[in-house]
């Protein structure tokens, strides 16, 4: 009956081997080839047919059957102190890296500062365009540990809340896309932030406001991302303005 089987069937794991380096994230239920088969024989049966039990999980079962648990060992790593989600590093403190892992839950907040000394440059100007590059060394990535094609791009106040997902002049979502210049070896995501910086620009209330970047699947999966910051020799962050300057008539 069901009560013994429960009592000594525990249930199983699926894991990869202590050798490999990776990890099992989920599968798919949504067909019933996915299943536990278990083959049995009955004392005294003298029948030669093959006798097994499908167990097929029921994927409209309410509650759902779902994973519902990522936990990380940090110890040995750059951020083996980090446990409040609320907790920042400065990225100088991090051999001059930027960390994003979704899952579990550390995000890269991106800060531009003096941005309003744009203004030295003369009373009458403005911003045309402005456009971050983050810079990936090609040694964080690899085939295995690959890097999401775009990132979404969200505003944080100065209690590290998401504020809303950033937004250009027409209303669209703002991206974080990925770029392989082949001649150079460099890998570098840009990100279009003109309106952002006219935000900061024009009013004192928005200088707390920083980005954050976030992958579609952050919920779902461990995927993670090393960015350099402006550090870096050769691969540093940065951010290029196009900043156009009028004369008085």
């Amino acid at each position: 009956n069901i009560d013994l089987f429960r009592e000594n069937f525990k249930g199983f794991t699926i894991q990869p081997e202590d050798a490999d380096n990776g990890s099992i994230l989920g599968f798919s239920v949504a067909t019933d080839e996915t299943m536990v088969r278990i083959y049995y024989n009955v004392p005294e049966d003298i029948s030669d047919d093959e006798q097994y039990l499908d167990l097929v999980i029921n994927s409209t079962s309410t509650p759902q059957t779902y994973f519902n648990h990522v936990s990380a060992d940090r110890s040995g790593t750059a951020l083996e102190g980090f446990e409040d989600q609320t907790e920042t590093y400065d990225s100088d403190e991090l051999n001059n890296y930027s960390y994003m892992q979704a899952g579990v839950g550390i995000g890269n907040k991106i800060t531009i500062p003096y941005i309003n000394t744009l203004y030295e440059t003369g009373d009458n100007g403005t911003v045309l365009d402005a456009t971050l590059k983050l810079y990936v060394n090609n040694s964080n990535y690899s085939d295995y540990l690959f890097l999401n094609e775009t990132l979404n791009v969200y505003v944080l106040d100065r209690h590290q809340d998401l504020v809303q997902a950033l937004t250009d002049y027409n209303g669209d979502a703002v991206l974080a896309t990925i770029n392989y210049d082949n001649e150079f070896s460099q890998t570098y995501y840009t990100i279009p932030v003109t309106s952002f910086v006219d935000d900061l620009i024009a009013s004192t209330t928005k200088q707390d406001l920083t980005l954050i970047l976030l992958p579609d699947d952050y919920e779902t999966t461990v995927n993670r991302t090393v960015f350099n910051n402006e550090n870096v020799d050769n691969y540093e962050a940065e951010l290029e303005i196009t900043y156009a300057l009028y004369e008085d008539e």
